[in-house]
């Protein structure tokens, strides 16, 4: 048994719960299972027809959950990897399929109480609590909730301050209740339930000069995220924690090529592999174009990246654009100059996968 595992009681379990407002879901998932006891209530209240899905790094525990629970999905996975490609085949089916993720995630990891991780093409550090929340993400469908147990230092640390931020560029993040800390039997935390939901689309406009990066993941494989550091306020800087930019000026000949343009900045950040491409203006052939360095840069307002886990999968996606060529050139439009929005690209990839 992990040494930091303190079950969730069933009185908090019913508490955290009844915050869902979903009457039926399809897939509820505990990513951080221990014993079962949050799935164990989500079974009572929505009954045996869902699917449940069950993780936890401790092999005993999951070994236990499937003698008791065999109708329940089960794996046994470092959910603190998955952002890497580790990730059991039971697992990885249900990312972007997800409707409630419960968790009371534990607040250190193998003795650390930092880890790093991977938000949306952002890397971020963060305390194992906050980084539980961040890998569920990848989960989610567009209206799924996360239903979570935190320590209640995670919602204004420093050291979850980059984490959570990210996280409230495209959900909304609300305190249910601070629990009283006799709450769990044994331990005395300070702890609170939140619950995260994503934002409403605002609708389809052009967004020339948003100050907001938009993400939106796409099935299990990719994220796609839009740039949004504005060009005329990109200073000369050549510090050394800085990156490189890359504008539609990088994208050349299908490849990324990166100049000694830098900047400085913790905000619309991806790594390879990806495919970028411009956001405004007619679209190029050229253009469309392959990142293959897992080296960190920051995207100008200008450009869309489409995050992949492996090259494969982005070399795939851009002989898709290329292939479908006509149709894809269709989605920039406007009365100036042409541009693509976010829900334009991810519905030219929903239709060409049909």
């Amino acid at each position: 048994m992990a040494s930091d595992y303190y079950a969730t009681p069933e009185s908090l379990s019913w508490k955290l719960i009844s915050a869902s407002v979903q009457s039926r879901p399809r897939v509820v998932a505990d990513f951080s299972a221990g014993e079962g006891h949050l799935l164990a209530v989500a079974e009572k209240k929505w009954g045996t027809r869902i699917k449940l899905i069950a993780n936890d790094i401790d092999y005993g525990f999951a070994t236990k959950l499937r003698r008791r629970k065999p109708h329940w999905i089960v794996s046994s996975t470092d959910f603190l990897a998955v952002h890497k490609g580790v990730c059991a085949r039971n697992l990885r089916e249900y990312q972007g399929l997800v409707d409630i993720v419960i968790l009371n995630p534990p607040f250190t990891y193998q003795g650390k109480h930092c880890c790093t991780t991977d938000l949306c093409g952002v890397e971020v550090t963060c305390s194992p609590a906050m980084a539980f929340v961040a890998n569920s993400i990848r989960y989610l469908r567009p209206k799924g909730e996360i239903l979570v147990v935190l320590p209640s230092g995670a919602l204004n640390s420093s050291r979850d301050q980059a984490c959570l931020n990210e996280i409230k560029r495209d959900f909304h993040v609300r305190v249910l209740a601070k629990n009283a800390r006799n709450s769990f039997p044994n331990c005395f935390p300070s702890t609170a339930l939140v619950k995260i939901v994503r934002k409403p689309k605002q609708g389809r406009k052009p967004v020339h000069a948003s100050t907001k990066s938009a993400s939106l993941r796409v099935g299990p494989n990719v994220f796609i995220r839009r740039g949004s550091i504005q060009m005329h306020n990109v200073p000369d800087d050549t510090a050394a924690n800085c990156v490189p930019l890359v504008h539609s000026t990088e994208l050349q000949d299908g490849d990324v090529r990166l100049d000694a343009r830098m900047v400085r900045s913790n905000r619309s950040l991806i790594s390879g592999p990806a495919v970028i491409i411009p956001r405004v203006g007619r679209p190029s052939r050229q253009k469309i174009c392959i990142m293959s360095t897992k080296q960190r840069v920051a995207l100008s307002d200008c450009v869309i990246a489409l995050k992949f886990q492996n090259i494969r999968q982005a070399k795939d996606a851009k002989s898709l654009l290329l292939d479908r060529w006509r149709k894809f050139s269709e989605c920039y439009t406007g009365t100036g100059a042409p541009y693509i929005t976010v829900d334009r690209l991810c519905e030219f990839v929903f239709s060409a996968k049909e």
